[in-house]
């Protein structure tokens, strides 16, 4: 789901760790050291050389029981860090096992009290990590049985959770409720973000947008679909990214709206999968298929399944 990608360097020659210059070999030198190597290897934009970092850093603490016990910020700092980059390199596996680490920090007794101001910090990290982790292995049952659990953090954590986090979080259930096929719900989460908050993250619009047209399209209500396209296409285009993704997707809504029979829809979804999937257009619009994977919806449409059942 959404998710920021970096491109790895072509680099992949790990450096010798060392303290930096002129401080004692301690473990507080051996973090700085790991932490400014983390940070000129994302500037370097080789997330795998920053990974391999981080997790040095986080073995550093794990090494040092007192400095977990006295800071254990400082280890939920580390484990941050560390599953940002397993997110960002898709090591799925990895990410829940980071998850595991950072939640058990805030059940144990003696430093719960320690991360109170933290609580929030991780319910975010690692409930949208898990939650993408999920949808892009295919478990959308595991998915949806964790939105009630995140709903409720959502609320707990009312007054600390940003408008730009919960945002994120509506844009995933709504694209989750869309792929399994619950239309009426990926409808109703799109729009609860687009009203609420379109002025936060306006990013996210152009993604949100496309899902509530399309769950609308599948609501089977065709007055309503086409008052709807009028509207937001309007709010596509003010946009503006991937214009002319943008300008083939508006073509697509706006022969859809014509109410046609079932033979000239096939025949347009066919006509428009051809073209986003033929050997020129596929590049140019990777980078709009990754805010929403039209040619899977497409599919979907044809073969009468969900986008979950077609990607199985």
């Amino acid at each position: 789901l959404y998710l920021k990608h970096y491109e790895a360097g072509k680099t992949t020659k790990t450096e010798k760790i060392v303290f930096p210059s002129g401080k004692p070999g301690s473990v507080q030198a051996l973090r700085f050291s790991l932490n400014g190597k983390t940070a000129q290897a994302l500037s370097n934009r080789n997330p795998q050389r920053a990974l391999h970092f981080a997790i040095e850093n986080v073995k550093t603490v794990e090494a040092n029981p007192l400095l977990i016990a006295d800071f254990p910020y400082e280890y939920l700092k580390a484990l941050s860090s560390q599953l940002v980059l397993e997110d960002t390199l898709q090591q799925h596996e990895n990410c829940l096992a980071t998850i595991r680490k950072m939640r058990q920090l805030h059940r144990t007794p003696a430093l719960a009290k320690k991360l109170r101001a933290f609580e929030s910090h991780t319910f975010v990290y690692t409930y949208t990590t898990e939650f993408n982790t999920l949808v892009q292995r295919n478990r959308f049952a595991e998915a949806l049985q964790l939105i009630p659990v995140i709903i409720r953090g959502l609320t707990k954590f009312e007054n600390r959770v940003t408008d730009s986090e919960r945002k994120v979080f509506y844009l995933n259930f709504s694209l989750t409720f869309l792929y399994v096929g619950n239309v009426r719900m990926a409808f109703r989460w799109s729009a609860k973000a687009l009203n609420a908050m379109y002025a936060t993250r306006q990013d996210l619009n152009y993604s949100l947008i496309i899902i509530r047209l399309l769950a609308a399209y599948e609501k089977n209500d065709p007055d309503f679909f086409r008052v709807l396209v009028k509207k937001e296409t309007e709010k596509l285009r003010e946009i503006n990214m991937y214009p002319e993704f943008t300008g083939l997707f508006i073509r697509l809504l706006q022969t859809l709206v014509t109410d046609a029979g079932e033979k000239i829809k096939k025949k347009t979804y066919v006509a428009y999968l051809e073209k986003i999937q033929s050997a020129g257009m596929q590049k140019k619009f990777a980078p709009a298929l990754r805010q929403f994977d039209l040619r899977t919806w497409l599919r979907s449409q044809l073969t009468g399944k969900t986008i979950a059942a077609v990607l199985e």
